[in-house]
């Protein structure tokens, strides 16, 4: 729709897309619009007209895939629509930046979080980069509750690395559980010997980087770290 275009443009900051641009690798240019201004005018996009801008969605920008994305979760809808227009646009992902801030945009419902389980977690096997990050982030944002996380670690764990932007998705999700389940996600990582290595070397060091880690924890981690340069732990990959 040429009056949102319009609207994306007359929000433009050139500095800002620059810098977007230097941490976002991808092949269309940006606009600069920060990624506050393109929720506000998603929300009012679904509210207002989503069905006449879906359907006349043309990819030009960065800010046009970030904003087909936003609309998709925010607008009023029953799940299998939601799960179409998700089913849709979840191939066309193609960097970090998308992927994150679109996963974190819609929030299952109790009734759906069985059903939104098995939806993300059927991508983990297709081998496909962002499609795999968009899986293990979405289960980050979602399923790090005390009866769900370990279901998240058990498929990470089966899981292959495919690529680096699904191994550092991996590893940001490990690391988020162990500062929110340390006992336990540490005794997954004590005693791992097929995670592949560079999933298990970020997860540890992103845990060294959590200020919810605590200092003895770090120690450990420090160690753990420093064994994998000794051959203590074998890449899966």
């Amino acid at each position: 729709m040429d009056r949102i275009t319009a609207e994306l443009f007359s929000r433009r900051d050139e500095k800002y897309a620059a810098f977007s641009e230097s941490l976002t690798p991808c092949d269309y240019g940006f606009i600069g619009v920060r990624i506050p201004e393109l929720r506000k005018i998603a929300k009012r996009t679904a509210s207002e007209c989503a069905e006449e801008y879906l359907e006349s969605w043309e990819y030009r920008y960065f800010e046009d895939l970030m904003l087909r994305g936003l609309v998709i979760s925010y607008v009023k809808t029953d799940y299998d629509e939601r799960m179409r227009l998700f089913s849709s646009f979840i191939p066309m992902i193609d960097n970090w930046s998308v992927c994150d801030t679109f996963c974190s945009a819609w929030k299952p419902g109790k009734k759906e979080r069985r059903a939104y389980w098995d939806f993300i977690t059927g991508y983990l096997g297709t081998g496909k980069e962002f499609q795999m990050r968009y899986s293990v982030v979405s289960m980050m944002k979602h399923y790090l509750t005390d009866g769900c996380f370990g279901r998240v670690i058990s498929e990470i764990d089966k899981t292959a690395d495919s690529g680096y932007y699904y191994g550092t998705g991996a590893a940001w999700c490990l690391a988020e559980c162990v500062a929110r389940h340390p006992d336990e996600t540490m005794d997954y990582l004590r005693g791992n010997t097929g995670l592949d290595k560079f999933i298990y070397r970020r997860a540890l060091q992103k845990s060294l980087e959590s200020f919810r880690v605590s200092d003895s924890l770090k120690e450990e981690i420090r160690s753990m770290r420093s064994q994998i340069d000794d051959g203590g732990i074998q890449s899966s990959s």
